[in-house]
């Protein structure tokens, strides 16, 4: 599994993102988001449980057990349906999980969550993480989810992300770094699952990313066209 995440930053240089293939390199992958339903949690917890310890490493929100991560998606599953009504005033406990799945498979590939911290109104901040399974990584399933969570805060009245992430999680500093964010080391935030790793705070303007989503979309769809309209040698 791939994992990732968006969270606050402030300064410091993030770490070099690896080099980019050419996008004739790239291959795009057909998916459906959605909302998660009572038929995803068994999925998701054998997704959750089947993490490499590399990727478990780098996120690992929830306990490694599957008799509480049937309650916590089960959770998250009910919580999903609620988040427009309850974030204004619990914000604390709303969730929205959101599922990628491929056509004609039901299993998940992919899932996100976006939490909310801070105070009721205007200071709430969304704390959002996902995770793609292995055999999909790279096929833009990462950034889609991305934009469904993006799509889902803004759609609530949130428009700034905050997390921590591990300061050696380089593809999700760089993620903070391509789309603006901020951020900067706390060593005072430890990770109980992670005793010992340094840490970084970041933080970013929601409405921004999803500018830049949409405008990689927009390059994107050109480059797909001029591929199409472009003469035969044969």
């Amino acid at each position: 599994m791939a994992s990732g995440g968006i969270g606050v930053a402030e300064a410091g240089p993030a770490p070099p993102a690896p080099a980019a293939p050419p996008p004739t390199a790239r291959r795009t992958l057909p998916v459906s988001l959605r909302l998660s339903s009572v038929r995803d949690i068994r999925p998701l917890v054998e997704m959750y449980m089947e993490l490499s310890p590399e990727a478990r490493r780098f996120y690992h929100p929830f306990p490694f057990d599957r008799s509480q991560l049937w309650i916590i998606y089960g959770y998250m599953v009910l919580a999903s349906r609620l988040a427009r009504a309850t974030v204004r005033m619990f914000p604390h406990w709303s969730v929205i999980l959101i599922v990628v799945v491929t056509p004609g498979q039901r299993r998940p590939v992919g899932y996100g969550t976006v939490r909310f911290v801070g105070d009721r109104g205007s200071n709430l901040r969304a704390k959002m993480g996902f995770t793609v399974a292995e055999g999909f990584r790279g096929m833009g399933v990462g950034t889609a989810l991305l934009k469904r969570m993006i799509a889902a805060s803004l759609s609530v009245g949130v428009t700034r992300a905050v997390g921590t992430i591990l300061r050696a999680n380089a593809a999700s500093l760089s993620v903070a770094k391509k789309f603006g964010g901020t951020y900067q080391e706390r060593p005072d935030t430890p990770d109980r699952f992670a005793p010992g790793e340094a840490n970084v705070v970041a933080e970013g303007d929601l409405t921004r990313y999803m500018h830049l989503l949409d405008e990689r979309d927009q390059e994107a769809a050109a480059r797909r066209a001029a591929r199409r309209n472009r003469p035969s040698t044969h």
